[in-house]
């Protein structure tokens, strides 16, 4: 898999890491730890001090969550209706000790799901992404 470049819009740094395809990952600011944007290979990077730099760059990653958000809510969408299907058949089923365990790690599928689709909620003041499952 092919590397990407990470930012942090607030500290203005930047990191390699594999690519995450645009789903959330678990790499975190070392300075604030907050949460990383992924950058496609095209973008430069500025320098610390080139605030015009950073400034276009924070409209950048603005615009491209925003034009992402939609497809990736409906990506989840799509796979938790796939794992809401499976619960439904399996809860027709008698209860046994393999039924319980499917339940589970079902159920745990779904809950990641809902963390790898979902916004993270302290980059760019973005708000959660507001699957109607995840309401509930």
């Amino acid at each position: 898999m092919s590397k990407r470049s990470y930012i942090c819009t607030k500290c203005r740094t930047s990191r390699r890491a594999e690519s995450s395809g645009g789903v959330n990952t678990s790499l975190r600011c070392g300075l604030c730890r907050g949460p990383l944007w992924e950058l496609e290979w095209r973008w430069r990077i500025p320098k610390k001090t080139d605030d015009k730099g950073w400034k276009e760059l924070e409209r950048k990653v603005a615009h491209d969550s925003a034009a992402w958000l939609p497809r990736k809510r409906q990506i989840g969408e799509e796979e938790i209706r796939k794992v809401d299907k499976a619960i439904q058949t399996l809860e027709m089923r008698k209860a046994t000790p393999a039924k319980a365990e499917q339940m589970r790690k079902l159920r745990n599928q779904k809950l990641k799901i809902l963390r790898k689709y979902t916004e993270p909620s302290s980059a760019c003041d973005s708000q959660p992404c507001g699957f109607r499952s995840h309401e509930r």
